[in-house]
């Protein structure tokens, strides 16, 4: 069973256009060239991925590869930030894999300082579960070290894992470790290959969820005025929201009074079904014991969660209900959509509380 997708960077997640750099440098002809195989293209290079040697010194033995064009190739490594840019598929791919319940992992071929300015560009960082980048550990693809180091930080087996390169030779010595590897072409013929090693991304949207997020945390700021905890919830199916929730354990005097169970239950009364297969939740703070039972009983399609809960949480934090194998049904689960301003709702009221108790 797959768990793990792994994904290089450059040329699947985002552009290595160093011709374009080297155009917007003015370098053409026996100038593209010689410098190109000075830098990108030459020995030096797998080096500066490694960054077992100083920068300056790379740079250097670049450019005693070309003799009368030292200025140009300092320019590439001046301008380092254009060399890769993020493709516009790339959040929204990764997105609907962790809608899923993959977790995500990078393993690429990075000097320190490239990947330094090019990660904060990278807006899919956030998504990523873990990462082993070459310069981390002075080893390149297609070394079995790399990938070593890969399995030893996070767990990974390579027989739950897909791994996903541009690069032949890469995916080959993959293979040989144990990997199930895709030899990356396109993104469309990438999902394909996925989807027939039963790999599947769940065709949600971050723009969508947002949104919904935002009507729970509307539900949270109700249960906030009348002195509750503010816990917010609603349930959405095509697109439409059918049922609203929120925190009133209080004011009902009821253990049951969680924001999950009153939107379940008056979802399965619209819906005349108890059965919610075809349904997501959205609630701002990680569900408890109780409502992550109820969901399960409910066979809901989806979960999406603001803040997690450490103490109490059972999607993840203290266990995960919703994805045990004991259980006959299993969630779907995405975390962390907008977490800081479901978790501040929270920090702030319990501080207001304290303030109070002076």
């Amino acid at each position: 069973m797959i768990k793990n997708i792994i994904f290089d960077i450059g040329n699947v997640l985002a552009a290595f256009r160093w011709q374009k750099l080297f155009k917007k440098l003015g370098f053409c002809g026996d100038v593209f060239d010689r410098v190109a195989d000075a830098t990108v293209l030459g020995p030096w290079w797998p080096e500066y991925d490694r960054s077992r040697i100083p920068d300056g010194q790379i740079w250097e033995n670049c450019r005693a590869l070309a003799p009368g064009y030292e200025k140009e190739v300092m320019a590439v490594f001046e301008n380092i930030e254009g060399i890769c840019r993020e493709y516009d598929y790339a959040r929204p791919w990764l997105y609907q894999l962790k809608a899923a319940g993959y977790n995500i992992y990078l393993l690429s071929n990075f000097g320190r300082t490239s990947f330094e300015i090019a990660s904060k560009k990278f807006s899919f960082m956030d998504l990523v579960d873990g990462q082993v980048i070459s310069y981390e550990v002075e080893e390149i693809k297609p070394d079995r070290g790399i990938f070593s180091a890969l399995e030893e930080k996070y767990g990974i087996h390579p027989e739950e894992s897909v791994f996903l390169d541009d690069s032949m030779k890469n995916v080959k010595a993959a293979k040989s470790y144990g990997y199930h590897s895709i030899y990356f072409e396109n993104q469309a013929l990438a999902k394909k290959k996925l989807e027939g090693m039963g790999v599947f991304s769940l065709d949600v949207s971050e723009e969508e969820d947002q949104k919904f997020m935002k009507e729970a945390i509307k539900q949270a700021k109700k249960a906030a005025a009348m002195g509750e905890v503010p816990i917010g919830c609603v349930i959405v199916r095509d697109g439409r929201i059918i049922s609203r929730g929120y925190n009133q354990r209080n004011k009902k005097h009821s253990t049951l009074g969680h924001a999950e169970i009153s939107a379940i239950g008056k979802t399965s009364k619209v819906l005349e079904d108890w059965r919610l297969e075809d349904c997501t939740l959205y609630v701002t703070l990680e569900p408890c014991s109780m409502c992550a039972g109820a969901m399960i009983q409910a066979r809901l399609g989806r979960a999406v969660i603001g803040a997690m809960n450490p103490k109490a949480g059972c999607a993840g934090s203290v266990i995960n209900m919703l994805s045990m194998d004991g259980f006959n049904h299993k969630v779907h689960v995405t975390y962390d959509v907008l977490k800081d301003s479901c978790g501040s709702l929270l920090t702030e009221f319990f501080m207001a509380m304290r303030e109070r108790r002076k």
